[in-house]
């Protein structure tokens, strides 16, 4: 806290925090399809059935369609590795495919595509991983519980802390024999951030090679805290 004495500004200005915790009421996850094929065709053909054999799945599990993004679609080329000649032959033949196998040429495409899903009903969290992955996405990003409107539980933190610094104030002025104006000025700062979890495809590829099976996917809470700075007078 910062006291000033000048005649014109006798102020206190006060810092305060509020927290609220509470459950996360949807979880999000990435579904991801990496096709590759000779042509762009090849490509495309085999990513997008992916694709869309996914979303289906998630609108028969009731993912609404709000709740489904695509939120990548890259097409690109892969190249040849050119083979570097350390020496000239003097076989015509031999030299001229040795040349070829030095230009660098598009040998197929990879398409990559990602579908962003939000689960409402947290406790379908692991039964949709599971069929996302069986629908075709052979990626999967990482999950994370957020709660989906926080501005509520923000009211409530923003409050909590304007009490807490307007405590704060009062038990100082009191200790310094003064009392408590009105406010001057005042901000706010902090934030809010989603809770990630592990990496579902790591799981998955630990259980294909026999170990154990992964734990339960818990939501656990997130916490949303708010600080305050306010400028009191002191009278």
């Amino acid at each position: 806290a910062e006291i000033t004495s000048q005649p014109d500004a006798r102020t206190v200005t006060v810092d305060a925090e509020g927290k609220i915790t509470s459950k996360p009421d949807v979880a999000v996850i990435n579904f991801a399809v990496v096709s590759e094929g000779q042509t762009v065709q090849e490509a495309t053909k085999e990513g997008n059935e992916k694709m869309d054999a996914i979303v289906k799945t998630m609108k028969t599990m009731g993912i609404e369609e709000k709740d489904l993004m695509t939120t990548q679609y890259n097409l690109y080329p892969r190249y040849n590795n050119p083979q570097i000649i350390y020496r000239t032959s003097d076989d015509a033949e031999i030299a001229k495919i040795q040349a070829e196998d030095n230009v660098q040429k598009i040998v197929g495409y990879t398409l990559d595509q990602n579908l962003q899903v939000k689960i409402r009903k947290l406790e379908q969290v692991e039964e949709v991983l599971d069929a996302g992955v069986e629908s075709g996405s052979n990626q999967i990003g990482q999950l994370s519980f957020e709660i989906d409107d926080p501005s509520a539980l923000k009211q409530q933190a923003r409050e909590k802390a304007f009490t807490t610094a307007r405590e704060k104030a009062e038990q100082m002025a009191k200790a310094a024999g003064v009392k408590l104006g009105r406010v001057v000025t005042f901000s706010e700062g902090g934030g809010y951030y989603p809770q990630p979890y592990a990496n579902y495809a790591v799981t998955m590829k630990a259980e294909s090679d026999g170990a154990s099976s992964a734990p339960s996917i818990q939501p656990g809470s997130q916490e949303i805290q708010l600080n305050v700075s306010v400028t009191y007078e002191i009278e």
